[in-house]
């Protein structure tokens, strides 16, 4: 990918035998990893290198907490239907469109 200037790389794997859940983006600059399962982040420029482990939380649970706190608040959630019918929109013509792939 090139945008202006810059050039990088995203890999990513979510589906996999050995249950490795990484993703990387890789820029001319230095590059950010993350780890989906222990959540650690990585930030490599030169010859510098941080990994910060924050404290872990089951992502699915802190969804259902986010989604009780609006609920007794009454609140708007940050995500909501208008962007959930965004994304299933996309979903579905993404499944039309590789459903014509031979």
């Amino acid at each position: 990918m090139k945008y202006g200037i810059a050039v990088g790389i995203i890999e990513s794997n979510w589906l996999t035998p050995i249950g490795v859940r990484n993703i990387r983006v890789t820029a001319s600059d230095g590059s950010i990893w993350l780890n989906y399962i222990t959540q650690e982040v990585g930030v490599e420029k030169g010859e510098e290198s941080r990994i910060k482990r924050p404290r872990c939380r089951e992502p699915l649970l802190v969804e259902l907490e986010y989604a009780v706190e609006h609920v007794r608040s009454g609140s708007k959630p940050k995500i909501n239907e208008d962007f959930a019918n965004i994304i299933m929109n996309t979903l579905f013509e993404a499944l039309k469109m590789a459903k014509r792939i031979p």
